[in-house]
This record gives structure tokens, C-alpha cells and sequence, in this order.
């Protein structure tokens, strides 16, 4: 089971899979893209059978939902759901940024999940500094950000056509 704080985003790494292992990529805390592509691993059990895995996920949040992307992509036979003690449409905070490297690694690891976000984001190719009336371009650190509600329904959208099972309004 992986286990995702709601409140933070944070990734709380309890899984519980068969004994032999392989590597999968975990994506955890606020800053769930930000560690695309930085070599750390979750330890999961390689499949036995065309039944696939039982996954359960405590916790809709960015993480989750991504990682539960990722492993559906990973084996469409796997049994995954997520539980959300929260109503579908509730969050907390207002809204998520990703730089241009962010999205350079979503767009490296799910091209899909890229082109599907890619649309509803607002873009900001540089960063203006204004001081005394004066303008300073600053090129090379551009961003991106959406609303986190709307990140979610999105998210929930994409994982749902995917086959995840999302339960809503369930404490655990």
C-alpha cells in the first residue's frame, strides 16, 4: 500500500507487494514532478501472473494520482484504487507551479498525462523583475501553473480512464 498525505502531498511509502523486487520510480511531496528522473526508486514485487497487482493508495492527491497513472501505464492488469477521505471536489491550497524542467520530466515519463495537462495551463516563459519603474527581463526560468482543484479533476479524469478505481468520502 502506498500511503499519501492529503494535507501535503507527501508520500508515505508502505507498500506491501511480493518478496522479489524490481524498480519503479516513486514521486512524492509537494514538489511530486520535481523528483522525475532523480534515480530514486519503490521496491515492487515483479509479476507472477497476467492478474496483475492489488494496489490500494490512502489519499487523492497529485502524488497518488500520479503514481497510480504510472503503474496502470506500467501493467493495465493491475487492481488499483484510491481512497480520499475528502469529497471529490474539496482541496486544500489554492494552486500548483511547475517549471519548465518539471514539465520537461512529466512530459519524459508520461507523454500522455503531458498532452492531456499541457492545455489548461497558464505559461510564463520569463520572470520580470521590476524595481524604480525599471523592467529586467529574466529569461530561462519559465513556468506554469493551474489551479489545484482544476489539477485534480483532471487528474481524477485521467486515472478513472485508465481504469483506477477512485472512492471518495471514505476514512480509513
Amino acid at each position: 500500500m502506498l500511503r499519501v498525505d492529503p494535507m501535503t502531498g507527501r508520500v508515505i511509502a508502505r507498500i506491501r507487494i511480493d518478496s522479489d523486487v524490481q524498480d519503479v520510480r516513486s514521486y512524492a511531496g509537494a514538489i511530486w514532478l520535481a523528483a522525475y528522473g532523480s534515480g530514486r526508486g519503490l521496491r515492487v514485487g515483479p509479476k507472477t501472473n497476467k492478474v496483475g497487482r492489488k494496489i490500494r493508495i490512502l489519499g487523492a492527491g497529485p502524488a497518488g494520482l500520479n503514481f497510480e497513472a504510472l503503474m496502470k501505464r506500467l501493467d493495465s492488469a493491475h487492481d488499483i484504487a484510491i481512497f480520499e477521505r475528502s469529497a471529490r471536489n474539496a482541496t486544500w491550497g489554492f494552486g500548483v507551479v511547475f517549471s519548465d524542467r518539471a514539465l520537461e520530466f512529466l512530459r519524459a515519463d508520461d507523454e500522455a498525462l503531458y498532452q492531456y495537462l499541457t492545455p489548461h495551463l497558464e505559461n510564463w516563459p520569463d520572470i520580470t523583475i521590476v524595481h524604480n519603474d525599471t523592467a529586467i527581463p529574466v529569461a530561462g526560468n519559465g513556468f506554469a501553473s493551474i489551479g489545484r482543484l482544476e489539477l485534480l479533476t483532471l487528474l481524477y479524469q485521467y486515472v478513472e480512464r485508465l481504469g483506477v478505481n477512485l472512492h471518495f468520502d471514505t476514512e480509513i
